[in-house]
Order: structure tokens, then sequence, then C-alpha cells
């Protein structure tokens, strides 16, 4: 997800979000950094922050372990 999505898109995440856990996460300079569940307005809108959906098994310590992603929450 991005900083386009649109608000139905949006409301898909968010409504998948109910089964698979979810991150936001700034994807800048190839560097992946965890932003947390939550983020305010503004950052949640700003063009490198995007929304990931973990899949079954996964955990954000384990998309940290295979990423090499940082934790900034």
């Amino acid at each position: 997800s991005g900083a386009r999505q649109s608000s139905g898109a949006h409301a898909l995440w968010r409504a998948l979000a109910q089964r698979h856990p979810l991150l936001y996460v700034d994807l800048h300079d190839k560097s992946l950094r965890c932003l947390g569940r939550e983020v305010d307005p503004g950052l949640r809108e700003a063009l490198f922050t995007r929304m990931i959906l973990l899949g079954r098994g996964w955990d954000p310590a384990l998309l940290a372990n295979r990423t090499g992603m940082q934790d900034l929450a």
C-alpha cells in the first residue's frame, strides 16, 4: 500500500488486518524500518510509508530477521 492508495483500498487493507497482523513501515534508500501498528495520519500519507500485512506464521520479529528491518517503533 502507499500514499496514493484509494480510500476503498485502504478500507480493504484495514478489513484484512482483522485476520492478519498489519505493520506500517518506512521504505527509504533500500532500507526497511518498522513504524509500528498505528501511525498518525501525516506519517501514514508520507511517500515512503507502506502498510504490510503479515501472512500466516509471520510476525514482526521474523520479518525483521528475514529482511534486516530496523525497529523504530
